[in-house]
């Protein structure tokens, strides 16, 4: 098994004491170095630093929900937004958790502890409990002044059924706390690549206006794409050849 050591040599920027601080900067920096190396090399050069061109036409893929098609992303976006969110803690022995919680019942606990994907949260823990009071299950539900949870959970995946991806802007506070979520129509963002970072924001594009958007300001869901890193795929775009020949067939009987 290979390793990295890290020999200390003094350096102006961290100075000559070999702390815990100065240690972290100098794995921070290799950390960000070794992920250039890869990030540096996804797009042509003259595509970092800009909005990065959407691979498909995102607006006539979100204009295409008609017929079949509107049945079959009403029902998915529907369903997933019915589904009820759970926040859960795993508790270590003599471990004291902050927070109002009920007990998960036995079936639960197997399910959960079944999900190869929450292992890294689960760890070690002995036991699980459910979290009933949360600022994040607050958000979740009063998502902003003009829309509700469901209409945030079925936003989301309609327009990764259409286009592939869907964009939350999370607002925060003064303090730097999240308080409000609003869903952005795909078609209007745009990824920004970086070669240090992968991602160093997004821009925000309806006619004459463009906004710019931090990259922890926005949270991106995306389908799997075999041809690109930044944008996803969906479903409609998939079967988009059957769909222009039903469609054509239909304009013109």
């Amino acid at each position: 098994m290979g390793c990295y050591c890290f020999c200390h040599k003094y350096n102006p920027e961290y100075g000559s004491n070999m702390n815990l601080s100065n240690i972290w900067y100098r794995i921070k920096d290799f950390v960000s170095d070794q992920r250039s190396r890869y990030t540096g090399n996804v797009v042509y050069t003259f595509q970092y630093d800009k909005a990065l061109t959407h691979p498909r036409d995102y607006n006539v893929l979100l204009n295409n929900n008609l017929s079949w098609v509107y049945i079959a992303t009403a029902k998915n976006s529907q369903e997933l937004a019915k589904t009820k969110i759970r926040l859960y803690v795993a508790k270590k022995p003599g471990k004291k958790i902050i927070a109002r919680t009920k007990r998960v019942d036995i079936e639960q606990k197997l399910y959960l502890y079944q999900k190869a994907n929450l292992g890294q949260f689960l760890g070690s823990s002995t036991d699980i409990e459910e979290i009933t009071e949360h600022p994040a299950l607050d958000l979740l539900k009063n998502v902003n002044g003009f829309a509700n949870r469901f209409d945030l959970r079925e936003k989301t995946d309609l327009f990764q059924e259409l286009t592939g991806n869907a964009y939350w802007y999370v607002v925060k506070n003064e303090i730097g706390i999240p308080v409000e979520i609003w869903v952005i129509p795909p078609d209007r963002m745009w990824v920004v690549p970086s070669r240090e970072e992968f991602i160093a924001g997004y821009i925000y594009k309806f006619g004459s206006t463009e906004i710019p958007f931090d990259e922890d300001e926005i949270i991106h869901f995306k389908f799997p794409s075999a041809t690109s890193q930044f944008y996803g795929d969906s479903p409609l775009f998939a079967v988009s050849g059957a769909y222009n020949i039903l469609h054509s067939q239909q304009v013109y009987q």
